[in-house]
């Protein structure tokens, strides 16, 4: 049962933007270049304002933090208390599957209490999909509650990888990759990393490995994969939070296995 408000506000505005993203998809459209290995569509940005809007018109007092736009202040009449309010927005989580026609990609929302995470939303199109959270209320799918697997061997594990695009953190998922594929477990790299999270927490994979994390990709997912009675730390083992720079989030029966793995990389 969704409890807070503001989930409802962010089903609303997650909906919208995934039901932009489908009427586009893989129609011809602009593509910009970020980065050596990071590209943004028209798609992204049209999906980006109708979300900021739409939670502008809502709670002009929350500020934001957005893939595109980046940080985007709360409305000038905000009170101390209010300001510690934050909507983290991935508008399009899997921008190259998008372009490639690829349909793995989705619309994520989070709600952020100073660094305490409080909402997830996660809209997925293509397949109609809508993952929530709330924290301390359990995951949910399409209303119905979910929960990570309980696989407890790497061995016949199935895991996901991701890693930011500079070069740096290429270069460490490369050590990663070598010492997780010494088993013989399923690897993947969809490319959308909110969804893989909430792909975890449903229990459709025992694992997920994102070094360099970037907050939009990791927030919503993270939070959803905890109420799954999933874990979800940095390399080290502590807690994940926003300003971390790696995740590590699993069904927590693998986690101390891969926290060897991973650790000093």
């Amino acid at each position: 049962m969704i409890i807070i408000e503001e989930t409802k506000v962010a089903i609303k505005a997650a909906r919208m933007a995934g039901d932009y993203l489908l009427k586009q998809f893989k129609k011809s459209q602009r593509i910009d270049k970020k980065g050596k290995h990071d590209f943004v569509t028209q798609a992204d940005r049209e999906a980006e304002k109708i979300i900021i809007s739409y939670l502008k018109k809502k709670y002009p007092e929350y500020s934001m933090l957005a893939e595109e736009s980046g940080n985007i202040k709360a409305g000038p009449n905000t009170s101390a208390s209010q300001n510690y309010y934050k909507w983290v927005i991935d508008p399009l989580d899997g921008t190259a599957n998008y372009m490639l026609g690829i349909p793995f990609f989705d619309t994520a929302i989070g709600l952020v209490l100073k660094d305490k995470l409080l909402v997830s939303v996660i809209y997925a199109p293509i397949t109609n999909e809508l993952f929530v959270a709330e924290l301390y209320r359990g995951a949910q799918l399409n209303g119905k509650s979910i929960q990570v697997s309980t696989m407890q061997q790497i061995e016949g594990s199935i895991m996901c990888f991701c890693h930011n695009n500079n070069t740096k953190e290429i270069t460490r998922n490369i050590k990663i990759y070598q010492k997780l594929k010494q088993y013989p477990a399923i690897f993947n790299q969809p490319r959308a990393g909110n969804l893989e999270l909430a792909y975890l927490a449903d229990g459709r994979i025992d694992a997920f490995v994102n070094n360099g994390a970037k907050t939009w990709d990791s927030v919503c997912g993270s939070l959803l994969v905890r109420e799954a009675c999933g874990k979800v730390t940095d390399f080290s083992g502590k807690e994940w939070t926003i300003t971390s720079r790696d995740l590590l989030a699993s069904n927590g029966l693998l986690h101390q296995k891969l926290l060897k793995l991973v650790k000093g990389v």
